[in-house]
């Protein structure tokens, strides 16, 4: 508030009011982009810097190893999540812990409000295990999409678009939170916050796996997609990858919606249908 008291007194004594309403502007759209996201893609690596200033790191991996994923805080600790999949947390001094494990969809909310879900495939190493697949960051506006992770090196695809749409429109599985220190809590039965342990992990996919019915989608429900997914494919028309290919075949509600305005678009659909829906 300071800040913009200072521009504003400044402005007014040195320029005409069409430049001040063009410095406000160019302050605005200054601010602006430095809350939202920003995204730099490698060769075999996509880079996010979150607006609070995580550094969100996705890695293109064989199918064997399953892809990888870091999250490094302000501070310089490290949260990875790697292998079948385990999460592991490296402090400043380098320290590392394992945290715990996880084997279904999973998502990470982060202090400054950045959503991580996380998508899991089975392994193809010959083992009965899932490996990390899918991870798709979105805040504010924007959303990130890293898919076919298990591909191999370099052919990892990234995509952009409208993170509220993209939010929304896949379930969250399993919901952790971090906090400031990165310590990951999860919301309990009394309505406040519990520490994430590894027997809260399989409790909560356990009682996932046995909510996936797989019911068939209603024809009315049907009929509804079709006309809802025409409009969804020019949002998404300049998205390639397969991950996002798949809302032709099937999407489902987000089971906690951060975005109450896009609720008359959800629709209980039949969430194996697709990879991710």
């Amino acid at each position: 508030m300071g800040h913009f008291q200072s521009m504003s007194t400044t402005s007014t004594t040195t320029v005409t009011n069409g430049s001040v309403r063009g410095a406000c502007h160019d302050l605005w759209t200054g601010k602006a982009s430095e809350r939202e996201m920003s995204v730099k893609e490698g060769e075999e690596s996509t880079e996010i810097t979150t607006p609070g200033g995580y550094k969100i790191t996705g890695f293109g991996q064989s199918s064997a190893d399953g892809g990888k994923l870091e999250i490094v805080d302000p501070d310089g600790k490290k949260t990875t999540v790697w292998g079948d999949p385990h999460v592991d947390q490296t402090d400043k001094d380098g320290k590392t812990k394992r945290a715990f494990d996880v084997k279904s969809r999973t998502t990470f909310t982060l202090p400054d409000k950045t959503v991580i879900t996380m998508n899991m495939k089975p392994s193809t190493n010959g083992t009965d295990t899932t490996m990390l697949s899918d991870v798709m960051v979105t805040n504010g506006d924007k959303g990130v999409l890293m898919s076919d992770m298990m591909s191999g090196k370099g052919k990892m695809k990234t995509d952009e678009g409208y993170g509220p749409l993209m939010d929304d429109m896949v379930d969250d599985g399993n919901v952790l939170n971090m906090a400031k220190n990165g310590k990951f809590y999860e919301a309990n039965q009394f309505g406040g916050m519990s520490k994430v342990t590894q027997e809260s992990i399989n409790r909560a996919e356990s009682e996932m796996a046995d909510d996936c019915t797989g019911e068939a989608a209603q024809d009315s429900d049907e009929m509804l997609m079709n006309q809802f997914m025409q409009q969804i494919q020019k949002l998404l028309g300049g998205f390639n990858s397969d991950f996002l290919k798949s809302l032709l075949s099937g999407t489902s509600s987000s089971s906690s919606s951060r975005y109450p305005h896009l609720s008359t678009q959800h629709m209980n659909l039949n969430t194996a249908t697709a990879g991710w829906f």
